[in-house]
Formats: C-alpha cells, sequence, structure tokens
C-alpha cells in the first residue's frame, strides 16, 4: 500500500527546489481548483482490496515501493474524470497507464477468494465558499462508479450522485435512472 505524504506548496517548494516541483505539482493545483476533490475512493481495484479512501492535499505525494498502487491511483483519478466531466466510458488501456482488461483490473483474492465480480471509484467534494452563506458549508457530494466486466473491458454499471439529502443514480443492466429526495423517490426505466 502506498502513503499519501502532505505538505503545503510552500514546504514542498522549500524542500525540492522551485524547478522540480513541475508537472506534478500543476496537476493537483488544477484538479483541486478546477474540480475541488477532497477525497477518491477505491473498492476492488487492483491490489486495493477493501474500501480505502486517500484524502487529498493542497499537494498531495505518492510514496511506495514498486506495485504498491500509485500507477492505479492515478489511473483511477483518470477515469473519474472521463466518466464523470467528460461523460464517456474509461479507456482503461489508455497510455500511460494500459490496465489490461477486466480481469488484470478487478481484485483478485487469491485461490479461495476468487475475482472480484465489480469494482468501484469515486470522489468527495466539501461545498465551500459561496455556499457558506445557504449553510451548506462543510458537507459533502459525492459520486460514484461501479464497474462490471463487459465484453472486453470494464463498463460502468451503476453512476450516483449522492448530494445532502438527495440521490440520483444511473443503472445501466437494467437500464433505469431514478432520484430520490427526502420522503420521496422516482425510477424511470430508460
Amino acid at each position: 500500500m502506498f502513503g499519501a505524504v502532505r505538505f503545503g506548496f510552500r514546504e514542498w517548494e522549500a524542500a525540492v527546489g522551485p524547478r522540480y516541483c513541475g508537472w506534478a505539482v500543476r496537476c493537483d493545483r488544477l484538479m483541486r481548483r478546477a474540480i475541488g476533490v477532497d477525497e477518491i475512493t477505491l473498492r476492488n481495484f487492483r491490489c486495493f482490496r477493501d474500501e480505502q479512501t486517500a484524502r487529498l492535499a493542497p499537494l498531495t505525494l505518492l510514496v511506495g515501493e514498486n506495485s504498491t498502487g500509485k500507477s492505479s491511483f492515478l489511473a483511477v483519478i483518470r477515469a473519474l474524470w472521463d466518466i464523470a466531466y467528460l461523460h464517456r466510458v474509461p479507456d482503461f488501456k489508455e497510455e500511460p497507464f494500459d490496465l489490461g482488461s477486466f480481469d488484470e483490473i478487478a481484485h483478485h483474492r487469491g485461490a479461495r477468494g476468487g475475482q472480484a465480480d465489480e469494482f468501484g471509484a469515486g470522489f468527495s467534494i466539501l461545498s465551500r465558499g459561496r455556499h457558506r452563506r445557504k449553510g451548506l458549508d462543510g458537507r459533502a457530494s459525492r459520486f460514484q462508479v461501479t464497474f462490471c466486466r463487459g465484453v472486453t473491458a470494464p463498463v460502468p454499471l451503476v453512476r450516483r450522485l449522492l448530494g445532502n439529502e438527495t440521490r440520483m443514480e444511473i443503472r445501466h443492466d437494467p437500464p433505469e435512472f431514478s432520484f430520490a429526495t427526502p420522503g420521496r423517490s422516482w425510477s424511470v426505466p430508460m
């Protein structure tokens, strides 16, 4: 398992120098400012068996030995971006993270446990700033996706958007859209 090390930007710059902050820092800042992601959650994804959550700071470093999940974690971030913001099915074989087929991506629990039938990922965004006046500050919105086996690659089975008191879900098998608020829910076949 890798460790996420937290530093402020100034501490990182002082430790390694401004020249080496480069691409990783710019990407991290862009992601945090553009979409405000505070946490990434993984389940049954490659080496991540149980649900695991990585909290993101203004600068998050992924540190660990080889084959501990650093590249897998970055690949999940790209897959979440593709499905949540670009509204397309992620390509898990796209460079630079060629993760292979479903069998290579879904966690294998060993001889007795077998392979997971599905895997999931998601992210959380905390309300800040302009929402503070409305009393929403500090409440999280979450996006979650569950993938299942497709013909050659993983495909989304369920996409969920969870707000303070609402839930929106798109299920692909069987095709259905559902929306729920406190005391009421709707479901429409697609």
